[in-house]
């Protein structure tokens, strides 16, 4: 027996459902990127709006049993660890950056207050720099120290991605060296 053009089956009724959730997903996320929210507050609210838009789809084609669960992409403890530190570093970045540098290649640098030394020496300061990439999402974080003609003149990274690097000094220090040396 033919069944009419406007009955769906399983399949087609849960691409639509899908569809309908896109669109309300594509909705609210418009309305947040024009309210003007933090990176991290968007991605917060776009989950939410993920998640509210699969169960408007559900509703709309009375389909039960709809996964409601939006993967933010960490899935365990670390990864979901370090995406919120990541987050969070941005965010702290954009709202206390001084400084701030457009890279040709798209990459931002956010660069905090200069820190004087706190000892006499070839080294005036440091500064704290976040790098966001938008373009693949990568954020990086390092110390750089000035000399006293405001060039860098070391280099100390401190997390890839929200992940903490446990690294020594780039050129190492005297006490990176004794560290090495086991002393």
């Amino acid at each position: 027996m033919k069944q009419p053009a406007f009955f769906k089956t399983g399949p087609a009724l849960a691409v639509d459902a899908v569809k309908a959730g896109i669109e309300t997903a594509n909705e609210i996320a418009d309305e947040y990127e024009q309210s003007g929210l933090s990176m991290s507050t968007f991605i917060v609210a776009g989950k939410a709006a993920g998640e509210a838009a699969i169960d408007v789809g559900a509703k709309k084609f009375r389909l039960h049993g709809v996964a409601k669960k939006v993967s933010s992409g960490a899935e365990n403890v670390n990864a979901q660890s370090a995406l919120s530190a990541k987050l969070s570093g941005l965010e702290k970045a954009q709202q206390n950056g001084v400084i701030t540098r457009q890279l040709p290649d798209g990459r931002v640098r956010y660069y905090t207050k200069e820190v004087l030394a706190r000892t006499e020496g070839s080294t005036r300061g440091a500064s704290f720099v976040t790098e966001h990439n938008p373009k693949t999402g990568n954020l990086r974080q390092w110390m750089e120290s000035y000399n006293h003609s405001g060039q860098v003149n070391r280099v100390h990274p401190k997390s890839v991605n929200g992940q903490t690097v446990n690294s020594q000094h780039y050129p190492p220090t005297s006490t990176n060296f004794h560290q090495l040396r086991g002393s």
